[in-house]
């Protein structure tokens, strides 16, 4: 999977684009199958704390490239387009930077937020419904035509402010993949076994 991210991304790696139709699927099915959330159900704080250093050395991160924006624009480090930040920009760019990376630097750690703000959408998930498979699936597919439409709409695209101050939709576009890891973990291997005993020797 580590190899085949890494070739995707090498320019005019042959067949590079045929990587791109299952890596992010399978790193998020992946995701889901690793997610324990069993081992943090009686309590929030408990899950918070689990995820905490990863916040943390995320967001240090992100400041330290927007922190250092206008510098690296000095000097030609960035995309042609990018302006000059005001210090109303730093704050913006900042907050952007929770959901997804706003500066160019700091654009392969999308996986990061996205990552994380999918599993407390899916842990507060779990929690509302208390478990029920049938309103955790049915709760996945909504999000994720929410998150398709606010990805893929026109109005959205085309509009430069909300582009710049919604959240990120892609963890809902890919909450489906992570909940089939999360299924398959803990009923995936059961139907296997079963399958398996019923096949003769």
């Amino acid at each position: 999977m580590m190899l085949s991210v890494v070739a995707g991304h090498i320019a005019n790696f042959p067949f590079g684009e045929v990587f791109y139709y299952y890596q992010v699927a399978g790193f998020f099915l992946l995701s889901g199958y690793f997610f324990h959330y069993d081992k943090y159900a009686d309590r929030f704080s408990k899950f918070l704390k689990s995820r905490s250093k990863l916040i943390c050395q995320y967001l240090i991160y992100s400041a330290i490239i927007i922190s250092t924006h206008n510098l690296l624009t000095e000097f030609g480090l960035q995309p042609t387009n990018y302006i000059y930040y005001s210090p109303a920009d730093y704050v913006t760019a900042f907050i952007r930077s929770i959901t997804i990376p706003s500066e160019a630097l700091a654009g392969a750690m999308w996986f990061i937020p996205v990552l994380i703000l999918m599993q407390f959408v899916f842990y507060w998930l779990n929690r509302v419904v208390k478990e029920n498979k049938l309103l955790i699936g049915s709760s996945v597919l909504i999000l994720f035509f929410i998150g398709w439409w606010i990805v893929k709409s026109n109005a959205i695209a085309n509009n430069p402010y909300i582009n710049t101050h919604i959240p990120n939709a892609q963890y809902f576009v890919y909450l489906p993949f992570f909940y089939i890891g999360y299924v398959f973990k803990k009923f995936g291997f059961k139907s296997l076994s079963s399958i398996n005993a019923m096949l003769p020797a």
